[in-house]
């Protein structure tokens, strides 16, 4: 199984460690996106940092078209997101993915832009899977 690292907004990342957000909304996932899965959270602007960590516990998938509003409050205050956010990011999308996540873990120590540099991974814009040499030297970063 591969890990995974995702780019989140950092308020988006503060409300999961708070609990508050139960789900993670994304309009595309890649096939390695399983139940177990790792990821890796990316805070970006202005934090850029790897941040924690979540294991995916259940994903849906829901046709946008096929959505009615009572299922999309829902999915909003799941994902606390306004409804008008929700609009904006799903506008032109086919699909609405939801992350449940589990084993929250935010790191004490951050793994700054610039170590990440350092093991030569960039910030995705949405996700990008990592391999067992990047995953080993994020775990040695995590530890200096």
């Amino acid at each position: 199984m591969q890990n995974i690292l995702i780019s989140i907004k950092p308020n988006y990342i503060n409300l999961i460690f708070q609990n508050k957000k139960k789900v993670e909304l994304r309009r595309r996932i890649g096939k390695n996106f399983t139940v177990g899965a790792k990821l890796y959270l990316y805070a970006t602007s202005p934090e850029k940092a790897i941040v924690g960590q979540a294991c995916i516990s259940k994903i849906d998938s829901y046709d946008l078209k096929e959505m009615n509003p009572e299922l999309i409050s829902s999915i909003c205050k799941m994902g606390c997101i306004t409804l008008e956010a929700f609009s904006l990011y799903f506008k032109n999308s086919p699909k609405c993915y939801l992350l449940s996540l589990t084993n929250i873990i935010q790191y004490e120590k951050r793994i700054s832009l610039h170590q990440m540099k350092n093991v030569m991974l960039r910030p995705p814009q949405s996700f990008m899977y990592i391999n067992t040499k990047i995953d080993e030297l994020l775990q040695h970063e995590m530890l200096q």
